[in-house]
C-alpha cells in the first residue's frame, strides 16, 4: 500500500493529482485535457503503472476533469463523482454557460474570448460518462485502503474530499485556498461562488483528523500542497480570517460611498488591497458570492442598469437611473 503525487502543468502553478496503489489503483483528479496526456503516461510509467482501477473527481472544474475521458478510455479507470458534479463533467459546456457566463458580462469582449479559447485547451470537448455516484459517508474499500467521502461544498457545488483512513490523508481538491494560489506570474484571490457553502466547509474540515492534507494546488501562505497536520490546521484557520477580513473590508468600502459603488469600481479597489489581478475571473466570482452573502444578511442592496451593477449600503439613495434588484 503506499501513494504519490503526480504534478501536472497548469500555468505556473500545476495540479496535483494523488495516485494510491494497493490491490488496485485509484487516481484523485484527472487534471486538464491538454497537458495530462503528456504529463501523467510518463509518471505512471516510472511507477510501471498501466491500468488505473477509479478515478475520483473532486470536483467538475475544467482543470479537474479535462483529463477525465482520456484516462477512462486509455487506461479502463471507472470514473466517481458527486451527483451535483456530473453535469459538468457529461456536458463540455454546462460550466461555461451555467456559471462562467454570469461573470464574463463584466468584461470586455477580448477578456471573454481570451477565456474561452483558454477554457477549452483546458477542459476540453469530450463528454465524460460517470459511472459511480457519491455523497456523505459513502466509502470505497480497495485491499487495505479505506476511502471516505465529504461533501465540501463553497468552491463549487459537487465538491468532494477524500478521506484515506488507513494512511490518515485527506485530498480537498480545491476546497481549502487559504489565501489564494501561489503564482510566479499573477496575484490571486481564494476563489468560491458559495461564500457560506465555503466556510462550512471549512469548518467541516478543522474538525477531521488527519495525518496529512492534499491540496489540488499550492496555495499562500505555505505553497505547498502536501501538509503536515499542525500545517493543515493553520491552513485551514488561515482560510477562514481571509474570508472574515475580505468580508469586512468588502462591507466598509461600500460604506463610505453615499450612493453606492459600482460592482466593477468596488473590484478595482479590492484588488489594489490585495494586490489581485483586475479584471480577472477568481476575484469577481468571489466578491460577489460575498454581495450575494451580505443581500441575505440585509446588509447592502444591489440596483441595475443594462450596463452596471451599483452596491450600496441599506437606506441608501443611489442615482434614479438604477433599478433596485430584490434579494
Amino acid at each position: 500500500m503506499n501513494w504519490t503525487t503526480i504534478k501536472v502543468r497548469l500555468s505556473d502553478i500545476g495540479i496535483h493529482l494523488a495516485l494510491f496503489q494497493d490491490d488496485q489503483t485509484v487516481l484523485i483528479d484527472a487534471g486538464p485535457a491538454d497537458s495530462v496526456k503528456i504529463d501523467l503516461p510518463k509518471k505512471l510509467d516510472e511507477l510501471s503503472v498501466r491500468e488505473v482501477d477509479y478515478l475520483i473527481l473532486t470536483h467538475g472544474h475544467t482543470d479537474h476533469v479535462g483529463g477525465a475521458k482520456w484516462i477512462k478510455d486509455r487506461y479502463g479507470a471507472t470514473v466517481i463523482a458527486h451527483p451535483d458534479a456530473v453535469e459538468f463533467i457529461a456536458d463540455p459546456e454546462y460550466e461555461l454557460k451555467n456559471y462562467w457566463s454570469r461573470y464574463l458580462r463584466f468584461f470586455a469582449d477580448h477578456f471573454r474570448l481570451q477565456f474561452e479559447e483558454g477554457y477549452w485547451k483546458i477542459r476540453g470537448r469530450d463528454s465524460c460518462e460517470v459511472d459511480k455516484k457519491v455523497r456523505e459517508g459513502d466509502t470505497l474499500n480497495i485491499g487495505s485502503l479505506r476511502f471516505k467521502f465529504l461533501e465540501t461544498p463553497g468552491h463549487i457545488v459537487g465538491s468532494l474530499s477524500i478521506q484515506e483512513e488507513s494512511l490518515g490523508i485527506l485530498c480537498v481538491g480545491d476546497t481549502v485556498q487559504g489565501l489564494g494560489p501561489c503564482s510566479t506570474t499573477a496575484s490571486y484571490v481564494p476563489l468560491y461562488f458559495d461564500v457560506r457553502g465555503y466556510v462550512k466547509s471549512l469548518e467541516k474540515l478543522s474538525k477531521v483528523n488527519v495525518e496529512r492534507l492534499l491540496c489540488a494546488h499550492p496555495y499562500k501562505p505555505l505553497c505547498k500542497p502536501v501538509q503536515s497536520r499542525d500545517e493543515a490546521k493553520r491552513f485551514i484557520e488561515s482560510s477562514l480570517n481571509f474570508v472574515r477580513t475580505f468580508d469586512s473590508l468588502i462591507l466598509e468600502t461600500i460604506s463610505r460611498e453615499g450612493q453606492g459603488i459600482a460592482f466593477t469600481e468596488l473590484g478595482r479597489r479590492l484588488s489594489g488591497k490585495f494586490n489581485s489581478e483586475w479584471p480577472s475571473i477568481g476575484l469577481t466570482v468571489t466578491l460577489w458570492s460575498h454581495i450575494e452573502w451580505m443581500l441575505k444578511r440585509e446588509l447592502v442592496e444591489v440596483y441595475e442598469t443594462p450596463s452596471n451593477i451599483l452596491i450600496a449600503s441599506r437606506n441608501t439613495k443611489p442615482p434614479s437611473r438604477f433599478v433596485h434588484q430584490p434579494s
